[in-house]
């Protein structure tokens, strides 16, 4: 047996084999999300560390974008201390050893990672189908499988589509990241990816993302390293020879992983909801491969209890009935007696009623009993997953791991459609919900009456009443719950289909075709009483109220019968003006030859006088006319109120009269052909404007002055006179300046020569002129104010003045020269000269001050001179 001693020095030389040395710090996390209320969520950030790199920071960004809108928005996550021991992540390391790792103490060679939670709250203040929700940290660690890791930034996301729901909390990945894995053995491990909305999940492997240092940057896909064979996101997204394989519908994962050292994969799990996508998770996470792990013992399963399986919808289930005991156990065989297996799950998240039990943990043989009632809510396909873990060590720090899942499928009630009535020899089509591979059998009645008994909506012509009963055979084991029956009976013969009449009463007489004129708010009852000649008719009563006046009400009694009656009771309201075509339908149900039935559609005509209306007040200005348009009633006519402007109107009986007054105006219109005391006349007020303004010249002026030299900042201010809402557009050289509104505009961007005027609009009710130009002020813009250049006592130029041609005498050698006009137009230069005394014959010969700048052993040199 090997000392402690002996077990420690091979895990550290193990991980010291394969630990890098790097500043870099992230390992992988994941991003998600759960619904609080309305638009509002709370973000988790799963950040896992490489203890060896930088500490964790503080906080993160998370940041939102949309491609609706191209709305981009973010908010800060600090660490989130909800499950953890304050200030501590909890450690992903080798469960085995006694040896710290590098996340208890910096010195340690045994290489670990340490996971951070950070959370925010955020609303998402719109609804979008591409809702892009990411946070970005640290560099990665040094990784076998990508180009440039420690200079990659980390790029978690998450999608949304809040268009279908806002409702919705994202996947989550239900299983610890894997600590390490053996060289050159096979592995299996599952994330665990569950769904707390029961949505349909499908897990893939995508490119790690980088490039992200602002919430408006766009990420990019990380690049392979070069691999033999090359590495692939189907099978080989580490090396594991092309051996990787994932289930994309449960999430295992099997793969012999060759290459020693640490790589990165990353699983992308998308979230359907009736076959649409909802929004998609993804959990970037780091494989370590150590060499040196001895073979890992085979496990087998079995029990006494065990349960059967069915297939069904191409998976392999365990059976269970709504409101029935399941219950069956397995058992987990080590073929090392030396093994400690321990098995966990995950049914408190993935099946929350159900519960399993387990025996000999930490032996080579555990026992797990499963029991479980399903209810309504859990009807269709569940699934849980089984960890069996074996920490068995075997000297190597490395814990054997192994996820296996459970699949279920549970069965609701057999429910065949409501029973219904038929004329003899008419056919009913049957149907059923819940079950499946059906059955059809006569209970009672008509035999031979079906189309085909085993399909789920067969069709059923029976001649006398029969009752079907139809059973689901894929669930042979629900026995109370997989069947169920419908009877068709037969309606009563009938010689013949007679006349229908109808008859008004309760406060309408027979309304023929002519329409009934009422008013806002008045109350509209009447009944209407349908007789059949025929004593055997079944009288029934429909109408079109839903859409020809949604808020009145008809009640039918005596259905059925051969003398129905429906009541109908009204209060319009002030929405519900104009013509609503009442239509009540009376149909003989009763069996007919020939299956003829009588139907008798009666209409009512309701005309409900809308509330007499014009325009809202409001302006115009002096001179001006407005038209008066009127609703509502008909055969209008006019006043204009007392202080009015008379005969202003163009027709005081028009319903869309001209008015043109001078002063402030107020019209009344009554509609004379109404009844409707309360709704048939209206008023309008038209306001004149006492003050027209009348906007004067505009000047404007610059401060400090218009002659500056170059980066001077100055502000052109303008006024103007007459106008109260004056509205400014600064113009530079022809072209409108893009500066705010404003009666100043500072810059400090002027050239010579540029030409600055002011455009003032006047923004009042009524003005005239409604616009005005100001004066324009030239700008000069000297490049250097010949006041500041002095007489250089390092640089001898003579003569002064000159013709253009001057002799210079330096104290320092002198390497070029430029000579300029006080513009700083340059209008000579000259270089390589290395002298300290030399000539100068320029084509300058225009008199005035000029500048001469040398660059010499001392630095640029300025002196001034005159040309006569």
């Amino acid at each position: 047996m090997k000392s402690p001693f002996s077990y420690s020095i091979l895990l550290l030389v193990i991980l010291l084999f394969y630990a890098p040395k790097t500043h870099a710090n992230s390992a992988g996390g994941e991003l998600i999300y759960v619904h609080i209320s309305d638009s509002t969520y709370q973000f988790f950030f799963k950040y896992y560390r490489d203890c060896s790199g930088s500490s964790e920071p503080d906080s993160l960004p998370l940041c939102f974008y949309n491609s609706c809108t191209n709305t981009t928005f973010s908010v800060n996550m600090n660490k989130w201390m909800g499950t953890l021991p304050p200030g501590l992540g909890p450690i992903i390391a080798p469960p085995c050893t006694s040896i710290k790792t590098n996340c208890d103490s910096i010195g340690s060679p045994v290489s670990a990672y340490r996971v951070w939670w950070y959370s925010a709250i955020a609303t998402l203040p719109l609804r979008c189908n591409s809702w892009r929700i990411f946070t970005y940290g640290p560099a990665r660690n040094n990784i076998n499988n990508f180009q440039n890791p420690t200079t990659s930034s980390l790029y978690v996301e998450v999608t949304f589509d809040n268009t279908i729901s806002h409702a919705n909390s994202s996947p989550y990945y239900a299983i610890t990241p894997m600590y390490a894995v053996p060289q050159n053995q096979n592995y299996s491990y599952n994330n665990g990816a569950l769904d707390a909305d029961g949505d349909s999940l499908w897990t893939d492997v995508i490119l790690p993302r980088t490039g992200v240092s602002t919430c408006n940057d766009t990420a990019v896909n990380m690049v392979f390293s070069t691999a033999s064979p090359s590495y692939t996101t189907v099978n080989n997204p580490f090396q594991t020879t092309n051996t990787f394989n994932l289930n994309g519908a449960n999430g295992l994962i099997f793969f012999t992983s060759t290459a020693i050292g640490k790589s990165n994969v990353v699983f992308r799990t998308r979230e359907f909801r009736n076959g649409v996508q909802i929004g998609s998770v993804m959990r970037e996470m780091q494989v370590q491969t150590v060499s040196n792990i001895p073979a890992p013992p085979t496990y087998s399963t079995g029990s006494s209890c065990s349960v059967s399986t069915f297939y069904y919808k191409g998976n392999y289930y365990i059976p269970g009935c709504v409101g029935s005991q399941m219950s069956f156990c397995f058992d987990v065989i080590s073929n090392d007696t030396n093994s400690r297996i321990f098995l966990s799950d995950n049914l408190i998240s993935s099946i929350p009623g159900a519960s399993l039990y387990y025996s000999n943990q930490g032996t080579d043989s555990v026992h797990a009993v499963f029991s479980w009632v399903p209810s309504i809510y859990d009807i269709g396909q569940r699934a849980s997953l089984v960890l069996i873990t074996d920490s068995i060590c075997n000297g190597t720090g490395v814990v054997f791991q192994y996820a296996r899942q459970l699949d279920y499928y549970v069965w609701g009630r057999t429910k065949a459609g409501n029973d219904t009535t038929i004329c003899p020899g008419n056919p009913a089509t049957l149907s059923v919900s819940g079950g499946d591979n059906y059955h059809w059998t006569v209970l009672s009645g008509s035999q031979n009456s079906l189309s085909n008994p085993n399909v789920p909506y067969p069709i059923a012509t029976p001649t006398t009443t029969t009752t079907y009963v139809v059973t689901s055979t894929i669930n042979p084991y629900c026995t109370t719950l997989n069947k169920d029956t419908v009877t068709i009976n037969m309606r009563p013969p009938s010689p013949g289909a007679a006349a229908v009449t109808n008859t008004f009463s309760c406060g309408l007489t027979n309304p023929g075709l002519n329409y009934i004129y009422k008013c806002v708010g008045d109350t509209i009852s009447f009944c209407m009483n349908s007789r059949s000649a025929n004593t055997s008719a079944w009288l029934y009563h429909s109408d079109n109220l839903p859409t020809s006046a949604p808020s009145a009400t008809i009640s039918y009694t005596n259905q059925g019968t051969d003398s129905a009656i429906a009541t109908f009771s009204w209060v319009p309201g002030i929405n519900d003006g104009g013509l609503h075509t009442i239509l009540i339908n009376t149909t003989d149900s009763a069996c007919v030859p020939n299956n003829t039935q009588r139907t008798k559609v009666q209409p009512v005509y309701l005309y409900i006088w809308p509330p007499t209306q014009t325009i809202e007040d409001t302006f115009i200005c002096p001179g001006q006319s407005i038209q008066l348009p009127v609703w509502g009633g008909n055969s209008f006519s006019w006043n204009i109120l007392p202080g009015g402007t008379p005969n202003s109107l163009s027709n005081v009986n028009s319903s869309q009269p001209i008015a043109t007054p001078t002063v402030t105006t107020t019209y009344a219109v009554m509609s004379n052909s109404t009844t409707c005391n309360n709704n048939n006349t209206d008023t309008v007020t038209i306001i004149i404007p006492a003050n027209i303004s009348t906007p004067g010249p505009a000047t404007i002026t610059v401060m400090p002055d218009s002659t500056i030299t170059p980066n001077t900042s100055v502000t052109f201010t303008a006024t103007s006179t007459g106008c109260n809402n004056p509205q400014y557009t600064w113009v530079v050289d022809g072209n409108v300046a893009n500066v705010p509104d404003q009666n100043t505009f500072t810059t400090s961007n002027m050239t010579h020569g540029q030409q600055v005027w002011c455009y003032i609009s006047c923004k009042d009710s009524c003005a005239t002129p409604s616009y005005t130009n100001s004066n324009r002020i030239t700008m000069k813009v000297y490049t250097t104010d010949i006041s500041d250049v002095t007489t250089n006592n390092n640089i001898n130029l003579y003569p002064n003045p000159n013709n253009g041609d001057f002799n210079i005498k330096s104290v320092y050698t002198v390497h070029s020269v430029v000579l300029a006009n006080i513009y700083g137009q340059v209008l000579y230069t000259k270089r390589e000269i290395e002298e300290k005394e030399f000539s100068i014959h320029t084509a300058c010969k225009t008199p005035g001050i000029y500048i001469l700048k040398m660059e010499t052993d001392n630095g640029i040199q300025t002196t001034r001179f005159t040309i006569k």
